[in-house]
């Protein structure tokens, strides 16, 4: 019997967490789902907490090769049309998938705002209170920065084949390139409720700032040589790289790399040198307000 929908949830060292990732989606509301794991080489007690929950999940035991490996993985195992990625350390809200769900009838991928929470500093609780979510044709606002959160995201699995995948040579931003290749040519579903929590932590791949910056920059310059990307005009290009750029200094200050973070702010304003947002940043960073 075919399921509607496909969760996969990418595994590495995730003892700590992944049982309230798991016991979130089989909480969903009227929802039959179809729970996949992969184990990417876990060298913790991963595989024992995964065994405890039987016949409820699938789960595969992979070599460590990563977060795009591992979802890729998982989308070809999977025997539902829609497939739904949950990092093992990001919980979902009751109702998601039903909520999310009936935005798929007019959409080909549907993503929703988000809870921070764990050690998120100063950062807002509710995602959308500092980051601008989209619906529609999000093409040219997604290539300011990512703002869909992969935990959140929906999406026909059609259009994943169609679209190869994640990118396994991307150890960071993989999602980011995946909804850019997707919105260039299809419509983007948002849903305004929360129905995610996302979880900041010590071990959280997002701190891995210096290397992220790399990885953003190959995205980044991939989506600007893309069709759409090569219609946009110097201006909007220049404040594409800006924004990049901004990002890494924000997380390398988080961080209190402030070398790294005033060296980012630089190449930024280089792009946009009146930037009020970056300036702004600037002087939070200065004063400690990070």
């Amino acid at each position: 019997m075919r399921n509607d929908i496909s969760v996969i949830i990418p595994a590495f060292n995730a003892e700590m967490y992944i049982v309230e990732a798991i016991e979130s989606v089989l909480s969903q509301c009227g929802q039959t789902t179809e729970i996949i794991v992969v184990n990417d080489g876990s060298t913790d007690n991963t595989a024992t907490v995964l065994s405890k929950f039987g016949k409820n999940i699938k789960t595969i035991y992979q070599e460590n090769a990563g977060l795009s490996a591992s979802r890729n993985r998982g989308a070809k195992e999977a025997c539902g049309d829609i497939l739904a990625f949950l990092d093992a350390d990001d919980i979902w809200m009751p109702q998601k998938l039903q909520i999310q769900t009936e935005k798929l009838a007019s959409f080909d991928v549907v993503y929703s705002n988000r809870l921070n929470f764990g050690t998120i500093g100063d950062l807002p609780e509710m995602q959308s209170d500092i980051v601008a979510m989209f619906e529609g044709d999000i093409w040219e606002r997604l290539i300011f920065g990512n703002f869909i959160t992969a935990s959140s995201a929906l999406i026909k699995k059609s259009l994943f084949e169609k679209m190869g995948g994640f990118n396994e040579t991307y150890r960071s931003c993989e999602d980011w390139d995946l909804w850019l290749r997707c919105s260039e040519n299809h419509l983007i579903g948002y849903c305004p409720d929360p129905l995610v929590k996302y979880r900041f932590h010590d071990g959280s791949l997002s701190k891995n700032y210096l290397y992220m910056q790399k990885m953003r920059e190959s995205v980044l310059t991939k989506a600007l040589q893309s069709n759409r990307g090569r219609q946009l005009s110097a201006k909007k290009r220049r404040a594409a790289l800006a924004s990049s750029w901004g990002c890494s200094a924000w997380e390398a200050a988080r961080a209190k790399d402030y070398v790294s973070a005033f060296k980012c702010y630089g190449l930024a304003l280089k792009y946009t040198p009146f930037n009020a947002h970056i300036w702004y940043n600037v002087a939070r960073t200065i004063t400690g307000r990070v």
